[in-house]
């Protein structure tokens, strides 16, 4: 089936340099890929696997924060992708930027 420039497919040309980018891979996503050229073909395979781990250094992350009553107490993780949104909760409660939190 051709593929032609989309949301999902951006079909990219830089000097030599031909590429095709699938954006937000899904399941679906996974098969075979042709490239076509002067009736030549290059053939791709994508394998579409779930994420590793979304959080970098999981063990040694300071789990149990103590606080001096009306000091700040700082909670803080690190993201194994520069991308990757976070969302924090207190009690099942989403958090949002205010005087009391900062996000």
């Amino acid at each position: 089936k051709l593929i032609t420039s989309s949301k999902k497919f951006k079909v990219e040309s830089e000097g030599k340099s031909r590429r095709l980018v699938v954006e937000q891979v899904e399941k679906k996503d996974a098969g075979e890929y042709t490239c076509e050229a002067a009736g030549q073909k290059l053939t791709f395979k994508v394998i579409v696997t779930e994420r590793e781990d979304v959080f970098a250094n999981q063990e040694k992350v300071q789990k149990e924060v103590k606080a001096v009553l009306t000091e700040s107490a700082t909670l803080s993780c690190e993201v194994a992708q520069a991308k990757t949104e976070v969302r924090w909760y207190k009690d099942g409660k989403l958090i949002t930027s205010s005087k009391k939190f900062k996000v």
